[in-house]
């Protein structure tokens, strides 16, 4: 699905909403998206409705996961309380009883609690962290550092992404949609003080990319970088491999923002997704426009060329015959070539006279569209055929 292009140049073909059955990429750009510019207020109400999704999953999981979570870590506590009590060294006889308890520490890290904590215990299901996770699922990013445990978060979480996911699609190309027509305004001032000095419209159309696609890079990943790197700890290398990890939606999970930290710092995380993930879709939606115009106007000089060289040589081959112009030349030499050798049968039988109507009016036909309109006429008038 193609939303929108940043740049509103006089160089660039505006793109129409179109699918292409063979466009591949990220989930959600593939939802069919009914209008490609939503008003201020319709994006509004649906930016309200998906927060509003996301609380209610939040909601939801919470209720489902948490009660389970915090009895695994009650039944740890319990036999570690009693294998302390009752054993103050392992011995072989006492070997069994030790993998029991290994056994309940493994259960306690299957439900998401943590072994090595103390009494004080510190949900994974807070609304916070139940909140994120809701965001990660319609994102289709999923890191896999919590998930469902019990039967009704994993039925619920089936249908939650079945809805989730087109909303935020949705969502996804109206803020992008919007992203775009503001940096619209300001780069084409650039661009209207490049061709005050007559510079090439590809030029342009380059350096327009350019400045969008480093704008894009210093809001959306560098600055991320510096900030996790301070709150997170990580070292660069490691912010940089999460936030790139991130905003492909790969999620393999092994570094998530968020979890040693307070509650409000996990939905912050979330709205860095929705805004890096809907520029860098309308980036990638941006460059294949360009590359679909960019090889239909090269096709189309080439056409050109091609219907320049029959106006002075019809023998040449005819490789373009699917194409508007040069199927209306070949169809026209083709009628020419097949009444000159009937005329040519006819003459050998005395009958030149029948046919020579014919030849002469296909040929007059021809010469006419020829004269009167030029290859470049004719390509464009039917272009669109």
């Amino acid at each position: 699905i193609h939303c929108c292009s940043f740049f509103n140049s006089p160089y660039l073909e505006v793109p129409a909403l179109y699918y292409s059955p063979s466009s591949t990429g990220l989930f959600f750009i593939h939802i069919l998206v009914l209008c490609a510019a939503m008003r201020c207020s319709t994006l509004l109400a649906i930016f309200t409705g998906v927060l509003l999704y996301l609380v209610l999953g939040a909601v939801v999981f919470r209720a489902l996961e948490a009660p389970q979570e915090e009895g695994k870590h009650m039944q740890l506590q319990d036999t570690r309380r009693v294998f302390l009590l009752n054993f103050t060294c392992i011995d072989p006889d006492n070997l069994q009883t030790f993998i029991e308890v290994e056994q309940g520490v493994a259960e306690a890290l299957g439900a998401g609690v943590d072994p090595s904590s103390n009494s004080t215990f510190v949900s994974q299901w807070d609304l916070a962290s139940a909140f994120f996770f809701s965001g990660t699922i319609i994102t289709t990013i999923g890191f896999g550092n919590i998930s469902p445990k019990t039967e009704g978060g994993r039925l619920f979480c089936i249908f939650y992404a079945l809805v989730g996911i087109p909303m935020f699609g949705i969502l996804l190309a109206g803020v992008g949609d919007h992203l775009g027509t503001g940096l619209r305004k300001a780069i084409a001032k650039i661009e209207t003080l490049f061709l005050k000095w007559r510079v090439s419209p590809t030029i342009v159309r380059v350096i327009s990319a350019v400045l969008s696609i480093l704008l894009g890079c210093l809001l959306f990943v560098a600055v991320p970088i510096l900030v996790f790197q301070e709150v997170e700890g990580w070292t660069l290398l490691e912010s940089a491999y999460f936030v790139v990890i991130t905003l492909t939606t790969v999620g393999f999970g092994d570094y998530v923002a968020g979890i040693q930290h307070d509650h409000w710092y996990k939905p912050l995380v979330w709205f860095w997704i929705l805004l890096g993930l809907a520029y860098f879709a309308s980036i990638l939606t941006m460059i294949g426009n360009w590359l679909r115009v960019f090889f239909k106007k090269t096709r189309a000089e080439v056409l050109l060329l091609f219907c320049h060289l029959l106006h002075y040589d019809w023998s040449l081959p005819f490789p373009f015959h699917h194409l508007s112009y040069c199927s209306l030349v070949g169809q026209e030499r083709n009628t020419l070539r097949l009444s000159q050798h009937e005329g040519s049968l006819n003459c050998a039988r005395g009958k030149r006279d029948q046919t020579e109507p014919i030849w002469s009016e296909h040929c007059h036909s021809f010469m006419l569209k020829r004269r009167c309109f030029g290859p470049r006429q004719l390509l464009m008038t039917h272009a669109n055929n």
